[in-house]
């Protein structure tokens, strides 16, 4: 089999320098009804190649059955297929399974598109209601409560527990039991008092309830 190049060399010795088939061949060491071939073709053809017949093939269907009814193993597989006549090597079989196996990876991003889509689902009320809620709660008119503060903390840490995944589940955790910790030697009003920005939003309300009230006065 020869590539574009030696073709190029084939047709530029013949046509350029008048060399005959016999001496292109001893010129370039191939053989010479490779070149009387090539010289007779106009222009550079990719031979084709017919993929070759694996010795698994027949055994191919059975074997996507026997791995999709039960989870077996490759030497299990192995050992059944050579009952029925199966007389290929360990490796090419553990091969297969592992790319039949690996293929149904769509179904667990569906499925987690669909975790997520139930956790929206879930928390839709609650953020329906945050546009109308805040306003008032920001002005001091209205007040969550421990009810309310409940009823969105248990859903919340509900939608968190069913539908995030493990890992964030377990750094939610510490995080809570960090800030537990804290609050169990320290006071939590003192550090809103000392920082600049938790006492920035503690007082955002505030803010917006006497701007408010300026704008009321006469």
């Amino acid at each position: 089999m020869i590539d574009y190049d030696l073709f190029c060399k084939i047709k530029n010795l013949n046509e350029q320098y008048g060399l005959t088939p016999s001496q292109i061949a001893g010129e370039l060491a191939i053989d010479p009804r490779t070149v009387s071939k090539w010289l007779h073709e106009e222009r550079f053809r990719q031979r084709s190649s017919s993929p070759r017949e694996s010795k698994l093939d027949p055994f191919k269907n059975d074997i996507l059955r026997m791995v999709t009814a039960h989870p077996y193993s490759a030497a299990q597989v192995l050992a059944r297929i050579r009952e029925n006549g199966f007389n290929g090597g360990y490796t090419i079989v553990k091969d297969y399974v592992r790319r039949i196996r690996s293929r149904p990876r769509a179904a667990f991003l569906t499925l987690a598109v669909a975790r997520n889509r139930g956790a929206v689902l879930l928390l839709m009320p609650f953020l329906a209601a945050l546009p109308a809620y805040v306003p008032f709660e920001m002005k001091e008119d209205i007040m969550l409560g421990d009810s309310g503060a409940y009823l969105l903390g248990g859903a919340l840490g509900f939608t968190f527990a069913v539908y995030a995944p493990f890992p964030a589940q377990l750094a939610a955790l510490a995080l809570l039991l960090a800030f537990q910790a804290f609050c169990e030697r320290h006071s939590f009003s003192r550090l809103v008092r000392c920082s600049n920005i938790l006492r920035f939003l503690d007082e955002l309300g505030r803010v917006f309830r006497e701007e408010e009230e300026d704008e009321q006065e006469p």
